[in-house]
């Protein structure tokens, strides 16, 4: 098969996109309600607290982080058929590559806080490009298929 026929489309990567977006911002705040990490309303006052960025940074990585290390899946991914592989393999990438790609999916949460929402922009605008890969999958070497078209060795 060819490479073009395996990639994603863009449909499902942006609905596994959502998907994500949506399950790590509850786990997120469910995390910070339950943990009493932000109690008063001072606390979201000004600035974003450290802390909060800093559970947000915890929610991805326990429920993407470990199945996308794991399984080569985010929630998302899982749930639409999509796997994470090395650029131009059928092998799971390396945990450094998977560990390079967390802080931009963690930019998509900078829409509510303004500029930083031009980064997520700018990552996810390359999708549009021929590779069909977002800038954070250029930068760490890895793309996202199909995983029916998928033979992955162990």
């Amino acid at each position: 098969m060819n490479d073009a026929a395996r990639k994603s489309g863009l449909g499902r990567r942006l609905v596994a996109a959502a998907i994500d977006f949506v399950i790590v911002g509850v786990a997120g705040l469910v995390l910070v309600i339950t943990t009493g990490a932000s109690e008063d309303a001072e606390d979201y006052a000004g600035n974003i607290p450290a802390r909060i960025v800093a559970f947000g940074f915890l929610t991805y990585f326990l429920v993407n982080g470990l199945p996308l290390w794991r399984r080569s899946q985010t929630v998302g991914k899982a749930l639409l058929g999509l796997v994470v592989v090395a650029a131009g393999t059928q092998t799971q990438a390396p945990l450094w590559r998977l560990v390079a790609r967390a802080p931009f999916f963690m930019a998509l949460y900078g829409v509510f806080l303004g500029w930083p929402g031009l980064i997520a922009l700018v990552d996810q605008g390359f999708i549009f490009g021929a590779k069909r890969r977002c800038l954070h999958d250029l930068i760490c070497g890895t793309e996202v298929v199909r995983r029916d078209e998928l033979r992955m060795t162990a």
